[in-house]
């Protein structure tokens, strides 16, 4: 929510929390640095980064559960607000989730780049037909 604030200090619009717009949760390394999960949980964080179709966190959620929650909850916003304009802030994972599902891609290829960097905007539209089409990813009109 610090962002969304932030962005529309001095705005007429307000922020509403959704919860399915989390970060994806990472169970057992939740707020642990990658560094000491490396350490102490050898090939979590490659696969985290390198094998996501092979990434398991007690506790924490799968990219394939990730994926889902995003598709579902970016697609009840876009129903929600039909023919609207609609600023979503959220986190990198979540993003990702969302445009390889739009685009396809299969589990191994979900960091492929190009990369959402913090503060990056993204622009996907839904079209008339149901179908979404990105626009803009993560800032580059031509990616």
């Amino acid at each position: 929510m610090e962002t969304a604030d932030i962005l529309l200090k001095n705005r007429d619009m307000e922020a509403v929390p959704d919860a399915g717009l989390m970060e994806i949760a990472l169970g057992e390394y939740e707020g642990r640095q990658v560094s000491e999960i490396r350490t102490t949980v050898p090939g979590a964080m490659e696969n985290f980064f390198e094998r996501p179709d092979m990434f398991v966190a007690d506790g924490g959620e799968s990219f394939e559960q990730l994926i889902a929650r995003a598709w579902q909850s970016l697609n009840a916003i876009a129903e929600r607000h039909s023919g609207e304009d609609v600023l979503v802030v959220t986190h990198c994972a979540f993003i990702k989730a969302f445009l390889s599902h739009i685009q396809g891609l299969s589990l191994r290829e979900f960091w492929h780049p190009p990369m959402v960097e913090n503060c990056s905007h993204t622009i996907v539209v839904k079209k008339s037909d149901g179908n979404f089409e990105i626009e803009q990813y993560a800032g580059l009109l031509d990616w």
